[in-house]
């Protein structure tokens, strides 16, 4: 039954190739993408496993998402165990690189809300603000995250107090990509500052930004060369989410298999 199932799905993979018109063989020996496609395909869907229980669907185009860089070889396409997305730190000296990192993830916006028909001096405001903010920091660090992830907007004095924190900073972070990354580390998403109290944090093996020179992509202005900058939660807890990084010489869109 499983070489009857492997052959289905063997036939279906090189089809689909063939509308995309990619070579199904090489004649040059090298590793063609119909062997890539289906090796890759098989392994995530080996360490999938859906949680129906908690609303979870069984669609796998919600649990398996592809990224294709325009650079390196097809043989360095791989499952990354967790979530990659186009994302980068806030600010460029707060650490990209993390092991072992816990997550805290807020939802809306860290600002602070002035009254309106409220009359103030500006002085007054710009201190009441700093204070604000420098007050829902301290609670943000009362709980010990290495890497604080945002819905929305930051204010650049609560950026200025998480990088002297030693927190690093993600964020306009779209709530699908959220959700997903708190369902793979395990995070509660905190509604706001002030039902911050007992929040479950997440976790990863690793965490981490790498920046991708894209050698086979068009050039930019200048003729330079486009880089493309993506974040990494990688060895999360919960085999709920996976991406399969493709490294091509073109722009092709892949189809999902799980």
């Amino acid at each position: 039954m499983k070489n009857v199932v492997e052959g289905h799905f063997r036939a279906l993979v090189a089809q689909i190739l063939q509308v995309e018109n990619l070579f199904v063989d090489n004649e040059d020996g090298a590793q063609s993408w119909l062997d890539i496609i289906i090796s890759l395909s098989w392994e995530a869907a080996t360490l999938l496993k859906p949680d129906t229980s908690k609303g979870g669907g069984m669609d796998p185009g919600g649990y398996v998402k592809v990224k294709c860089i325009a650079s390196g070889h097809r043989s360095e396409s791989a499952v990354v165990k967790g979530v990659v997305c186009k994302k980068n730190v806030a600010h460029r000296r707060m650490t990209s690189k993390i092991d072992k990192p816990r997550f805290l993830i807020l939802g809306g916006a860290l600002e602070y809300q002035r009254i309106s028909n409220h009359l103030s001096s500006f002085d007054t405001l710009l201190q009441q603000e700093m204070d604000h903010l420098k007050m829902a920091v301290a609670k943000i660090d009362a709980h010990h995250p290495k890497v604080l992830l945002v819905e929305k907007s930051v204010s650049r004095y609560a950026q200025e107090y998480l990088l002297d924190k030693g927190i690093s900073l993600v964020l306009n972070i779209k709530r699908p990509l959220l959700e997903r990354i708190a369902r793979c580390t395990g995070a509660q998403i905190v509604p706001s500052i002030d039902r911050l109290t007992s929040p479950k944090l997440g976790y990863c093996d690793v965490f981490h930004v790498e920046k991708f020179l894209e050698e086979h992509g068009s050039a930019g202005q200048g003729g330079k060369k486009l880089t493309k900058t993506l974040m990494f939660f990688e060895g999360c807890p919960k085999p709920l989410g996976y991406t399969i990084l493709m490294t091509v010489t073109t722009r092709i869109v892949f189809v999902s298999f799980a």
